[in-house]
């Protein structure tokens, strides 16, 4: 019996340590997040109306379905074709607001990419980290990050955020956000 129970806790181990493991697919859903958050919204959140007029032509999710990419408020949502998975990006009609969704991909290394590249802006640029959560939600843990970019003494401030889950139960396992606040 005891030689029956290791086997069967050394195989979970096994399953377990592989099940974690990113596939080729997921790294490939993560790059396509993190390239499409940096150029369409985080490289762009200080001239989001030339990417309003660039979107102006694109098929956008009828209004039931851009609900749940709203942003909060009053956003169009423009669902990314790509062989990859599914994407989309979400753009504020008034506000300096964008925010990229994407359904699956390795979220460990959307944060790390996120964390690498936000952490240490070029000067003048300062860097505050905002927040750095872990929650459960609905059976499954979701990961929130948020750094703040400003120039010292700068009334308007740039908002980075990133909110990750590896669950599959997690209705978007990617989702980051872009924006400009005056304080």
């Amino acid at each position: 019996m005891r030689k029956f129970l290791t086997t069967i806790f050394l195989l979970l181990a096994i399953t377990n340590s592989y099940a974690d493991k990113p596939t080729k697919q997921s790294v490939e859903q993560a790059r396509f997040f993190w390239k499409n958050y940096l150029l369409l919204c985080a490289s762009k959140i200080t001239v989001l109306d030339t990417v309003r007029k660039k979107f102006a032509d694109f098929p956008k999710f009828p209004p039931k379905k851009a609900k749940y990419f709203d942003l909060g408020g009053n956003a169009n949502a423009f669902p990314v074709p790509t062989k990859k998975g599914h994407f989309v990006v979400s753009i504020a009609r008034e506000k300096n607001l964008c925010g990229v969704f994407g359904r699956r991909g390795d979220a460990e290394l959307a944060r790390k990419s996120f964390i690498d590249f936000f952490e240490k802006p070029q000067p003048p640029l300062l860097t505050e980290l905002k927040e750095d959560t872990i929650e459960q939600k609905n059976g499954y843990t979701v990961k929130r990050i948020a750094y703040v970019w400003s120039i010292k003494g700068a009334k308007r401030k740039m908002v980075f955020m990133l909110s990750t889950s590896n669950s599959t139960k997690a209705p978007m396992q990617l989702f980051a956000t872009a924006a400009i606040i005056n304080e």
